[in-house]
Formats: structure tokens, C-alpha cells, sequence
């Protein structure tokens, strides 16, 4: 399913597997509600997802993060962390 230009994929589609690594790449997660999203990615190993956060969350779906473009972002002024 998509929403706007955000691909939303179920939980039991995995994303890309990190090559050499037993995990994938890094994504959103969402939960059920909607409301409440985080970072996650899924281990290939244990066979489960893993959420960043590490709070619990009734997760239905997962989207690749989005990646503006140059055209996008070229009248903006960087920031430069310390």
C-alpha cells in the first residue's frame, strides 16, 4: 500500500539485508494506532524485528525512510552539528 509517495510494506515483508550482516537496513516502524513510529530493522538471526526505541509497540507496518532530493533541499543553509 502506498501512502502519498511513502511505501508501506507489512510486517511479514522484510526489507533489504545489510550485505555481511544478519540484519536489514534501517526503516520506520509503525504502530498500530499510527501515532507512534520508530526506527527498526530485521534480524535475519533471531528472525524478529527490533525496535530502536525499545519501548513495545503493536507494529502493522514498515516503510524504507524517505531521502529528499537535491532539488528539494538547495535553497536550504546547513547546519553544522559541534
Amino acid at each position: 500500500m502506498e501512502i502519498g509517495q511513502l511505501k508501506c510494506n507489512p510486517m511479514n515483508e522484510f526489507p533489504e539485508q545489510v550485505e555481511g550482516e544478519h540484519f536489514s537496513r534501517t526503516v520506520l516502524v509503525y504502530d498500530m494506532d499510527l501515532e507512534d513510529f520508530d526506527l527498526g530493522f530485521y534480524n535475519y538471526d533471531t528472525q524478529k524485528w527490533d525496535v530502536m526505541g525499545g519501548f513495545q509497540m503493536e507494529l502493522i507496518c514498515w516503510s524504507y525512510i524517505p531521502k529528499p532530493h537535491n532539488l528539494q533541499v538547495s535553497y536550504f543553509k546547513p547546519y553544522l552539528t559541534d
